[in-house]
């Protein structure tokens, strides 16, 4: 059987205080505690390490093992304090949906340590092609809307298993808690200026009109990635495989495109209005016409992406607020990039 160690919520919030990350996983004595940790787990599934265990991924939020054994490639994660729930979430996922999830062997949710077997290559080897293509995304999208709209039943336990709050009676209070720390929204050669703060904290209550209009549409608010890309979805042995699911969030489903269709747009080279972008939207909507008719779908559509502009903006805002002045070097202004896009938005409809 697989080895899970499960903790409490509650404990997990705990462990924040004293987990650290980029600074410990470049350690050898965290290299040796995660290795054998990684050995112990796989032998007790009767899968041998074969090979040195390599570490091809370092980041302030997540690093990645990559391990060879006796069943294939295996690989090891570890996350950031803070989103420790991430494995955990994966793993239950995995145990609803194995057709569409990663194969989890093991985690440790104290920790945000987890062993998955190895999904097969990133859906961008065959979209980042010269030319791009695109058209795989017009089966995957509207499986992954199949999925939001089975989640949907299952949004508490989401929640309590550690998935962010970024519903809409939630998004007015944390919009006001971003704009209360100037400090870090003036950061970076890209911080907001005073007068774009000053307009943001105008938008108060434009902003929770926007979200008041949205959840009057009634599609239902369910499991939302939030960096649902190229690099995120896998395609081996004739499956799909939605991973990275440690940002995901409880909100309105719609938020995904704000990266889905930019990313594809951005690496295509194309603006977002280009055909195959406005396909890949088309793609997505298309099972949500059990609950709108398309013309209102699209405008739903529109409210959600100015509102997901300020909820992507959390997402990082989180994460920014749990790492130190050097490890934020390089992003340190990009929740300022994300209320200013917002900002933009706005005035351009208003």
């Amino acid at each position: 059987m697989p080895y899970f160690r499960a903790v409490s919520y509650r404990e997990l919030r705990d462990e924040r205080e004293r987990m650290t990350n980029m600074q410990t996983w470049a350690t050898p004595e965290w290299r040796a505690e995660m290795d054998d940790w990684v050995t112990a787990r796989l032998a007790e599934q009767g899968i041998h390490v074969t090979g040195e265990i390599e570490q091809p991924h370092l980041y302030p939020w997540s690093t990645v093992l990559r391990v060879p054994t006796s069943e294939g490639l295996v690989y090891a994660k570890a996350t950031m304090a803070g989103f420790l729930h991430g494995p955990r979430l994966t793993a239950t996922l995995a145990s609803w949906k194995p057709d569409l999830m990663p194969e989890v062997l093991a985690f440790d949710d104290a920790r945000g340590w987890m062993l998955t077997r190895d999904a097969g290559p990133m859906l961008r080897t065959i979209t980042r092609t010269d030319p791009p293509n695109l058209t795989p995304w017009l089966d995957i999208l509207p499986r992954y809307a199949e999925l939001q709209i089975e989640m949907a039943s299952r949004a508490g336990e989401l929640l309590a298993l550690g998935a962010i709050d970024h519903r809409l009676v939630t998004m007015p209070g944390l919009f006001a808690q971003m704009l209360a720390d100037e400090e870090l929204l003036r950061t970076g050669e890209e911080g907001l200026t005073d007068d774009e703060i000053r307009q943001l904290h105008a938008l108060t209550p434009r902003f929770a009109e926007l979200c008041d209009e949205l959840a009057a549409f009634g599609i239902p608010e369910t499991l939302q990635h939030d960096d649902f890309h190229d690099g995120n979805i896998f395609i081996g042995g004739g499956r799909l495989i939605f991973a990275d699911w440690e940002e995901s969030c409880i909100a309105h489903p719609f938020y995904t495109l704000r990266v889905t269709l930019r990313a594809a747009a951005y690496f295509a080279g194309v603006t977002e209005d280009a055909a195959p972008i406005v396909a890949m939207r088309d793609a997505y909507l298309e099972p949500w016409q059990q609950f709108a008719p398309r013309a209102d779908l699209l405008r739903v559509f529109a409210t959600a992406q100015q509102i997901a502009n300020v909820a992507r903006g959390h997402t990082w805002y989180l994460t920014l607020k749990l790492l130190t002045s050097e490890e934020r070097r390089g992003e340190e202004d990009v929740v300022a990039f994300n209320l200013r896009q917002f900002l933009e938005a706005v005035m351009r409809d208003a």
